[in-house]
């Protein structure tokens, strides 16, 4: 037990670690040179590399580990780049991981994740 509790923190803290550089680095160029939809294509065309039967898991396990407004803003984008029924799934996952009251939160910052 006391391996897994510290390959957990030290895959906690390199995912941390990855997360704020790209958010410091990355984000702000994508935002600079490409449009929402051109971010929500990208996005699809890189999650096309992820086995299909691993994608609800792994969406759960991002959208646990963030803030609401960044919740918010990677469903803007992947709305963007998403057909409407593939949105819905990925909203009907990301409700159900992030449980009702969190869920509320995002849909006062992005009332169209609500839409059906």
């Amino acid at each position: 037990m006391k391996t897994l509790r510290h390959e957990a923190v030290a895959f906690c803290s390199a995912m941390s670690h990855h997360l704020d550089k790209e958010e410091k680095h990355l984000l702000p160029i994508a935002d600079k040179t490409m449009t929402p939809p051109e971010q929500g294509a990208l996005v699809g065309r890189m999650s096309a590399y992820t086995p299909q039967e691993r994608m609800p898991a792994e969406m759960a396990w991002m959208f646990t580990r963030m803030t609401t407004d960044d919740r918010a803003g990677m469903l803007r984008v992947m709305k963007a780049g998403a057909p409407p029924p593939v949105f819905q799934i990925i909203t009907g996952i990301v409700s159900k991981a992030i449980g009702p009251r969190d869920w509320a939160e995002v849909i006062q910052r992005f009332p169209e994740a609500a839409a059906k």
